[in-house]
Formats: C-alpha cells, structure tokens, sequence
C-alpha cells in the first residue's frame, strides 16, 4: 500500500468535517431515532475517532478534544443497545409469527425505548460540548503524517494477528468482533490518509469485509440472546437457524478474505476450522 504526505491544511478541513458530521447526525438522531439515524451516527462518530486518533497528544489532551471525544464515546455506548434492539427485533419479525416471538418483541422494544431516552440525554449533552477544531499552525505536517503511518501500520499488525487467528477458529467471537473494530478504523484512516489511486480498491476491500463481519457480529448477538431464553419450540427453531446462518457467514468470510488478504497483508492464511 502507498501513500503520498497529507496536506496539513487539506487535514485541518477534513477534521472539522467529521466533528460537524457528528454535530449533525447527533441533532438529527435527537429529532428521530431510528435505525438508520443510528447507524449514521455511529459512523459519524467513528469517522471522528479516526481523525481524532491521529492528531498531537497535546491536542488529545486539551478540553475540548477530550471532552469532545469522551461524549461520543458515552454515546456510541449508549446507542450500541439501541441498535442491538433492532437487531434481534428484525430476525424476530422475519420469523414465523406465535404469541412467545410477538412477546420477546414486545419486550424489546420496550427496552429499546428506554435505551433510547439515555442515549438522547447524552447526545444532548454532547450537543452542548465546545466542538475541537485542530488550526494549521499548530500542526506539523512532518508530525502528522509519521503519526498517520504509526496508526495505518499498527491496525494493519493487528488485522494480520486476528486474521491469523479468526480463520483457524469459528468460535473466537471476541477477535471476529475485534478484527471488524479495527477493519473499521483502518478504512476510515484510508479515507482522508491515503490519495494514490491504488488504495480506492483498498477502501472497497475493507468495506465489504467489515459488512461480512459485521454480518457474523449481528448472528453472534442474536445467538447469545436466543440461548439466554428458556427452549420454548419457537425459540428452538430461530436459534437453529441462526446457528446455520452463522456458520454460513464464517465460510463466506473465510472464502472472501483468501481472496483479497494480498491488499491487506503479505502473510498467507490459513486453513479454518468448521
């Protein structure tokens, strides 16, 4: 993967895009819930986060980036359950209609309504913070891409190590879960950090794996809700299917990332387990 130096001033601009983009969802989430307002919050903030994570740690360490940054984290937090919530509710509703499943998505919406309220306050509340703005003056440029390629270089380490390990174990919820996190962050990195044409079928590689991840996270999610409910004959057969769904999704992963590892890493992979 090559990159060409990030223009300080074309940095400062796209810092404070991602701080309004968050602004903006973050009013438009209060205004209406939804899932989709969700998600785009969500990935407003984690745009941010990217940004965030390449700047000074004396910026870092100022009121306003640190305040800035822990609001959204409380509110990522907070909207995690609302979107867990809708979730579960989905492959519910898309399954067979009886009284036990119309139950369970009484109850969470239920919950989701009280998710929901939290996660209002705390986007109001982060509605309220001094938004961080990073001045050209205050940048090195030579400092901020040797920042760049330390962040680029580290999440690439860490997607090689769970690779490694996600492709030879199934069951290993914690590093799938953490290898979708740091595909995430690599992709919104890349974003504004790399500009050679070469690295816009990066972007696309990066993308549909987080989707096929993310695939597998929301099977997870639901696996680990069904199995808490008593075996109800409803409850039996929407977890059956969701144990087929998953593993289905793990051999498409394991198929799709043979096929497009060479962008990401020069290591071979290995064989998975099923």
């Amino acid at each position: 993967m090559t990159r060409s130096d990030l223009d300080v001033d074309a940095f400062a601009s796209i810092f404070g895009e991602r701080v309004g983009g968050v602004t903006k969802r973050l009013k438009k989430f209060r205004a209406d819930p939804s899932a989709a307002n969700i998600h785009d919050l969500r990935t407003a903030i984690r745009r941010f986060e990217a940004a965030e994570a390449v700047v000074t740690n004396k910026l870092r360490r100022s009121g306003a980036h640190r305040e800035f940054r822990a609001g959204c984290k409380n509110v990522f937090k907070l909207t995690t359950k609302v979107r867990d919530s809708d979730v579960m509710t989905d492959r519910l509703t898309g399954e067979a209609r009886n009284d036990r499943l119309l139950r369970l998505i009484d109850d969470l919406a239920q919950e989701r309504a009280i998710h929901v309220r939290s996660s209002r306050a705390a986007a109001g509340s982060l509605l309220k913070a001094k938004e961080p703005v990073v001045l050209p003056s205050s940048v090195s440029g030579r400092r901020l891409n040797n920042k760049v390629r330390k962040v680029v270089g580290k999440l690439s380490d860490l997607i090689d190590d769970e690779v490694k390990t996600v492709l030879g174990d199934e069951t290993d919820e914690a590093t799938l879960h953490r290898l979708r996190k740091h595909c995430k962050q690599l992709r919104y990195v890349v974003e504004f950090a790399e500009t050679d044409r070469g690295n816009a079928s990066l972007l696309g590689i990066l993308e549909e794996l987080q989707d096929e991840l993310g695939a597998i996270h929301d099977e997870d999610l639901m696996i680990t809700y069904l199995r808490q409910l008593r075996g109800h004959p409803a409850v039996r057969r929407v977890l059956e299917e969701e144990l087929r769904r998953r593993h289905e999704g793990y051999l498409s992963f394991c198929e799709s990332f043979r096929r497009k590892l060479v962008a990401i890493s020069p290591s071979s992979s290995p064989t998975p387990r099923t």
